[in-house]
């Protein structure tokens, strides 16, 4: 049995917001007399995930420490403005583009990951950067 793009996509959502809502963990083998002890590494809040703000910008971007980096809207940015963030080129920006004309904009930027090309670790590094108001 073949997965769609879209079921993929919708795979890859469903499993971003399980891990959002119960927070990211470690396993520290050894440590308990069970074996492992989970340790909490950071609480994301809903409106991280689905909006994208109050996460802090991936470690690859810099920023100045007095401005706060203003987050690119995938709803309404132009090929120009996606350009400027980490990892997208023009032909990614036109897919983002094509995408959401052909499907009516993204409800959330969870749904940049139905891009062909965004994979999850490109979605980690737009965390804190992209918005999809609108």
């Amino acid at each position: 049995m073949k997965i769609t793009r879209a079921e993929k996509a919708a795979l890859i959502i469903t499993a971003i917001t399980v891990i959002a809502m119960i927070g990211f963990y470690s396993l520290r083998v050894g440590e308990a007399s069970d074996g492992f002890t989970i340790t909490t590494q950071r609480k994301v809040s809903e409106d991280e995930i689905m909006r994208g703000r109050d996460s802090p910008p991936p470690e690859n971007v810099e920023t100045h420490p007095d401005s706060t980096p203003s987050l690119v809207n995938i709803n309404t940015a132009t090929a120009e403005k996606l350009c400027t963030l980490p990892g997208i080129g023009p032909v990614l920006a036109e897919r983002i583009i094509e995408y959401r004309e052909e499907n009516g904009g993204f409800d959330s930027i969870i749904g940049i990951l139905a891009v062909r090309g965004i994979g999850e670790k490109m979605f980690e590094n737009l965390l804190g950067l992209i918005t999809a108001e609108g």
